[in-house]
């Protein structure tokens, strides 16, 4: 059995957790961290993996440059308002 793809979200939106692990529940494993500091002991836990960012969250506009330096294997998606 292949174990379901990693997929991290990085929020402070509860509804947005809440909406992400419903969509996803039958194609990945949803881990949600609502700390930036939080973020490499995740990730090494579950690589490769699919990064979820909302960029209305603190500080990320900053984990996008750190996640790409120090983690080349994940997809980073970044959702955020026009």
């Amino acid at each position: 059995m292949i174990s379901p793809t990693a997929c991290l979200l990085y929020t402070q939106d509860p509804e947005l957790v809440r909406r992400t692990r419903a969509y996803l529940r039958s194609r990945a494993s949803v881990r949600h961290v609502n700390r930036a500091d939080r973020i490499d002991a995740v990730l090494q836990q579950n690589r490769p993996a699919l990064f979820l960012l909302d960029l209305r969250s603190n500080g990320s506009r900053d984990l996008i440059a750190q996640v790409q330096a120090e983690w080349p294997d994940v997809l980073i998606v970044a959702l955020g308002t026009p």
